[in-house]
């Protein structure tokens, strides 16, 4: 601590340069943070895949229905415990930009396999007794004002018609990271709407196991149930049905990834060509100190210390802009990222890489700090 004064000035003598070093290494820091918040946005539904849960769908496509009369054959096969309805809805609330996901579930199975939805049990109560009732997420009762005992008019594309349904339930996720941006509702309300030649028709099925070890077993047995038929399916885990979703939109990580990397390396190169110039400008200072008795580790470890200070103030200053850009993203594009929060992990890791980058880009000049001898320093011009 006692070479903290001296670190200091060295690190804001030319403040200028400083402030441009610290500036750049801030918005490094802002794009590394946002960036790695955008994979774990993405990545957020496959954290909070339970492994007791299966998905059957069309194997062709999920697009297509799966009949009614599947959910008794799924049930009787040892090892489930519950099978459940999910239908994506779809629909327009006030105009296309206002999007949050709309599902019919069958509530009596469906909800106690996601205890993650934290309901007031008397709010579910009164949603279970409405046949036009809903649930709606947290974020989107806040976001559009919506009360229990208001009303949600929509607009159906895949369902023809208006809808309205009663908000009976208002949802909070009662684990970190759990979406409150969905839409629920009965799904008997939309069967008994549509078509007779389109009733009987679900979407996904859901299905709870006794034991996750069982997993595999269990949903080739459901997958071989169904091959001869005229709609065969495909069984997986939630998490790999919640990964599919997110290959459609191609392979995201490692294009960010790559971004990071570039950034990354643009990073190290203006740290380094800053500590450089540093260094080369107090070679007299070196010598110096040099004659009063400080090491050679000593000195390479001050120089490598003012790097690091000049990195450090950087991710400090580009945490609290990254946090604050990712609270903007958060508010003003719900649609399309429901959880957009910078989280610890992601701080961390641009804390490694601010040391690092000041450790790298202080390597050359605090060696050079090391090996310059007296003689050679003195001569040359400060």
């Amino acid at each position: 601590m006692k070479y903290l004064k001296l670190i200091w000035r060295n690190a804001a003598r030319n403040r200028r340069r400083a402030v441009l070093t610290v500036l750049s290494v801030s918005i490094a820091m802002v794009a590394i943070a946002i960036l790695q918040t955008i994979i774990t946005a993405f990545s957020a539904g496959l954290e909070m895949a339970d492994a007791t849960r299966l998905v059957v769908r069309e194997a062709t496509a999920i697009i297509f229905p799966l009949p009614l009369a599947y959910r008794q054959k799924i049930a009787a096969i040892p090892g489930v415990r519950s099978v459940a309805i999910s239908n994506w809805f779809g629909g327009v609330y006030q105009d296309k930009k206002q999007f949050f996901p709309r599902f019919a579930i069958d509530a009596e199975t469906y909800l106690p396999m996601y205890p993650e939805f934290g309901i007031p049990p008397e709010q579910l109560a009164g949603f279970l007794k409405d046949r036009k009732g809903c649930i709606v997420g947290r974020k989107i009762a806040d976001r559009y004002g919506l009360k229990v005992g208001g009303t949600i008019p929509i607009r159906g594309d895949i369902y023809p018609g208006d809808w309205e349904f009663n908000v009976r339930a208002i949802y909070e996720g009662r684990k970190q990271g759990t979406d409150e941006t969905w839409m629920f509702f009965h799904w008997k309300y939309l069967d008994e709407s549509r078509p007779k030649r389109q009733q009987g028709q679900v979407g996904i099925y859901v299905v709870q196991l006794e034991n996750p070890s069982q997993a595999g077993r269990i949903a080739k047995t459901i997958d071989a149930l169904f091959e001869n038929s005229p709609n065969q399916t495909l069984t997986e885990t939630e998490k790999a049905f919640q990964t599919e979703w997110i290959r459609m939109m191609g392979n995201i990580e490692v294009l960010v990834r790559a971004i990071g990397g570039a950034v990354i390396f643009a990073l190290v190169l203006v740290a380094a060509n800053t500590m450089a110039m540093a260094a080369r400008e107090r070679t007299t200072e070196i010598a110096i100190l040099k004659t009063l008795g400080f090491t050679r580790g000593l000195l390479a470890a001050l120089v490598a210390a003012e790097g690091i200070l000049l990195t450090l103030a950087g991710w400090a200053l580009g945490m609290g802009l990254a946090w604050m850009i990712c609270r903007g993203i958060e508010t003003s594009m719900p649609n399309l990222f429901p959880i957009f929060s910078l989280q610890a992990p992601t701080v961390l890791l641009a804390l490694a890489v601010a040391v690092l980058t000041g450790l790298v880009s202080s390597l050359f000049p605090a060696v050079h700090a090391a090996r310059t001898s007296i003689v050679n320093a003195m001569r040359e011009v400060a």
